[in-house]
C-alpha cells in the first residue's frame, strides 16, 4: 500500500507509516504537559458560552459523531488558540510544526461511542500526523493506518503518515466514553530546510 495524498506528493520520501518519539524527541514535551491540555480540552468542550461552542464542527463519518476544534487552521492560529494559552505554549516549543502553510494544523478532535471515520487520505506525504491521547475508552478502539493498527493510550502519542489510508474505529456502546486527542501537523524528518521553506512559500496561507 502506498500513500496517496490529495493535493501534492512529494518524491524521495521514505514512505513510513508510523513514527516514533525517536523521530520526534521534542513531542516528549507533550507527554509532560499532558494534564495541562487535557484541561484546556475539557475547558474548551464543557463549556456553555455560546462563543465558544460554535468554535466546534461537525466533521463528516460514516456512523456516529466526530468533533473537531482548530487551533490552527492552515498555518494559522485560531480564535480558540486564544482559549488555551498552555496548549499554545507547548506548541510553540515545537521545531517540527508546520508553520504557515495549508498543510499546517492543530486540534481537539472528538469522537463519540459507536462511531466510524471512512478510509481517507490527508493531502500530502509532507507532513506527519500526530495523536496525543486525551480521553480514550476501554472499548474497543482504533486507528487503521494502511495495514497497521494502532490503539491510542492516555498521555501517549501515536505519530503516522496521514498521506497513508486511515480510517478510526470507536466500536464502543452508547455511553462508552469519548476518544478525545489532540492532534498536530508536523514536518516530515526527511525535508530539508530550504525545502521547507520552498513549499511554505508555494502552499502559503
Amino acid at each position: 500500500i502506498n500513500s496517496s495524498p490529495v493535493l501534492f506528493k512529494m518524491s524521495g520520501l521514505s514512505e513510513e507509516k508510523l513514527w516514533s518519539l525517536n523521530d520526534f524527541p521534542a513531542l516528549q514535551l507533550l507527554e509532560a504537559r499532558f494534564r495541562q491540555i487535557e484541561l484546556e480540552f475539557l475547558h474548551l468542550y464543557q463549556s456553555p458560552l455560546d462563543e465558544t461552542k460554535r468554535l466546534w464542527k461537525t466533521n463528516s463519518s460514516d456512523s456516529g459523531k466526530w468533533e473537531i476544534i482548530q487551533l490552527v487552521d492552515q498555518g494559522r492560529e485560531t480564535e480558540a488558540a486564544k482559549l488555551c494559552p498552555l496548549t499554545m505554549e507547548v506548541l510553540r516549543k515545537i521545531p517540527y510544526i508546520i508553520r504557515g502553510n495549508i498543510f499546517g494544523g492543530a486540534a481537539f478532535s472528538v469522537v463519540h461511542s459507536d462511531t466510524h471515520i471512512a478510509t481517507h487520505c490527508g493531502s500530502t506525504n509532507c507532513r506527519i500526523r500526530c495523536h496525543l491521547g486525551l480521553r480514550i475508552p476501554q472499548e474497543d478502539c482504533t486507528l487503521q493506518v494502511a495495514d497497521k493498527i494502532c490503539h491510542w493510550q492516555e498521555g501517549k502519542i501515536i505519530c503516522f503518515n496521514d498521506a497513508f489510508p486511515h480510517s478510526v474505529h470507536h466500536r464502543g456502546e452508547e455511553g462508552s466514553g469519548l476518544r478525545a486527542v489532540f492532534l498536530l501537523d508536523l514536518w516530515h524528518p526527511d525535508i530539508t530546510e530550504s525545502q521547507k521553506d520552498v513549499l511554505t512559500y508555494a502552499f502559503s496561507t
